[in-house]
């Protein structure tokens, strides 16, 4: 592909060619090769425009950004719908690509890749990410807009473009609709449009419970990536924002955990950068402590009561490995020190929890395999150890949480496959137990807290579609029940905190397995006694 795009998911799809493609050259000092449109001899059948669809897609930009629209009429041959056009073209509907063409052009119009994937049901179409950027948008201050164009192909041209989901604006998600929504061409507003909450709207956050507030740091709107927070007080329902960072507008949070009065917070920056940084809610203030001794993308973190232990980390080319490491911070003497390589592989996706005396690491992948092993480590001795073998498949992306006496790890998923069985960990006897089967489907990039009785688990994806629906465990009756329907849309890579007497979920995302959906900003309130939920909308005035 031309360095225009980033691809964010590739897959080939086979379709037929009729039409010829240029001749090509060969390289000096090769021989010809055989026309990539030439029927195969041993199969009679014509092959693809190769590379396909790179062609198509990295043609159509390549030709819009330079304005050739000779090029551009070869490519696409068939009718345009664009909502994303609205704003400097007045329609969505467009006979031809000319017109399409020339009302971007008339205003500076330029397109940018996000990737392309194939759709289902139909095999002869695939989707392109897009976002777009002219003077129009600039005038009514929308940054750009991302958006999915499906383009219907018989192979070596374009039939048909038109809009698929959502518009999603830069900075303001919803902006396209704040502006153009009442437009008949514009489509159906999106829910967290409609009633406010896609203003707020993040995946893939971190957040951490203060005791009186659930803070919320980072994620993305689905598109771009959030530096900001936010804060929510269950106990008077109010809201609020926090500031990004000083100095930190590319700081993506990755990790977080409550420090006695403040947040530690974990990023990553551009350039294989990692922050910490500190945040004090009762100022609303960032400090600025020093920086982790390397690069921690990929690990998690847990609060000791006196350090911040972090372990695991994304894959090494310096060392061909993902690193065994680890680190503690201890924030009263702002000092970092080396935590001793793990007698296990090094690893991201995994789980850790804090027992009040070991931090206990398992599962996850490396850059080879997903993985069941585990071990525990001891801040008091510097030590490690090395957990009896688990009775559960290998997974990355479960959840677990500590209840006392064991460690529970639920879900998680392997080659995109979902796990479903569900296991305890008893550090004290260093043993397992399988739990009884949840009465939810197997899931993954879902929530569960430990609210003092119970494991509730709720939402996350099967790898066929997002979900809506939780769980409760009760270890000591080694018993489920099935919560409530929530009032929330289904959804995964949301977040969920333990409020004393209520579990909070908030944000997560729609299109778990697709790139270019607007996530949601709503959260919800959970009561187990009562098995009850309640929808919460943030309510702030425009930043």
């Amino acid at each position: 592909m031309s360095a225009r795009g980033i691809v964010a998911a590739l897959v080939f799809v086979a379709f037929g060619c009729t039409a010829e493609p240029p001749p090509t050259t060969p390289s000096a000092g090769t021989e010809p090769t055989e026309s990539p449109s030439e029927p195969s001899a041993s199969t009679g059948r014509e092959r693809l425009c190769q590379p396909f669809p790179d062609r198509l897609f990295d043609g159509l930009l390549d030709a819009y950004g330079e304005r050739d629209l000779p090029t551009l009429q070869k490519l696409v041959t068939g009718p345009i719908e664009d909502a994303s056009a609205i704003p400097h073209a007045g329609t969505a509907t467009f006979d031809g690509i000319a017109t399409w063409a020339e009302a971007g052009w008339a205003v500076d119009d330029l397109l940018y890749a996000g990737g392309y994937a194939a759709f289902s049901p139909t095999r002869n179409s695939f989707q392109f990410f897009m976002t777009r950027t002219n003077a129009t948008l600039d005038a009514e201050g929308i940054g750009g807009l991302n958006f999915t164009l499906d383009a219907h192909t018989s192979g070596c041209t374009i039939d048909q473009l038109e809009l698929s989901g959502p518009i999603i604006a830069q900075g303001n998600p919803c902006a396209f609709y704040d502006a153009f929504g009442d437009h008949p061409d514009a489509g159906p507003v999106p829910a967290p449009c409609a009633d406010g909450s896609g203003r707020f709207a993040r995946e893939g956050h971190v957040a951490v419970w203060t005791g009186t507030e659930m803070l919320v740091f980072g994620g993305t709107t689905g598109i771009d990536r959030r530096t900001d927070g936010l804060a929510y007080r269950p106990g008077d329902g109010s809201w609020s924002r926090i500031p990004p960072p000083p100095e930190a507008r590319r700081f993506w949070p990755i990790a977080a955990a409550w420090a006695d009065g403040e947040a530690l917070v974990i990023g990553a920056r551009a350039h294989g950068e990692t922050l910490l940084r500190r945040y004090d809610p009762s100022t609303g203030r960032w400090g600025e402590p020093s920086t982790p001794p390397r690069l921690l993308e990929g690990a998690t973190a847990v609060w000791t009561g006196d350090e911040l232990l972090v372990w695991g980390a994304a894959y090494d080319y310096g060392i061909e490995e993902h690193p065994r490491d680890g680190f503690a911070y201890d924030p009263d003497a702002d000092r970092w020190r080396t935590i001793p390589p793990a007698p296990i592989r090094g690893r991201t996706s995994h789980v850790a929890v804090w027992t009040g005396t070991e931090m206990i690491v398992w599962g996850g992948g490396d850059f080879r395999q997903s993985l069941n092993d585990g071990a525990a480590y001891d801040p008091a001795t510097d030590n490690w150890r090395v957990l009896a073998p688990a009775p559960i498949s290998p997974r990355e992306d479960a959840v677990a949480v500590w209840t006392g006496r064991e460690m529970i790890v639920t879900g998680g998923t392997h080659v995109s496959n979902s796990r479903g069985a569900v296991a305890a960990y008893d550090p004290a006897l260093d043993r397992w137990r399988i739990v009884a089967d949840p009465p939810i489907d197997w899931r993954h990039w879902h929530s569960a807290v430990w609210t003092g009785e119970e494991v509730v688990v709720w939402g996350g994806y099967n790898d066929r579609e997002p979900l809506g629906d939780g769980a409760a465990y009760d270890p000591a009756e080694d018993r489920w029940r099935q919560l409530a329907r929530s009032p929330l849309d289904d959804r995964c890579r949301h977040t969920a905190v333990w409020s004393r007497d209520e579990m909070v979920v908030f944000g997560g995302y729609p299109g778990c397995g697709s790139p270019w959906h607007l996530a949601f900003g709503d959260a919800a309130v959970y009561e187990p006694v009562r098995d009850r939920w309640t929808r919460v909308v943030p309510r702030l005035d425009p930043a």
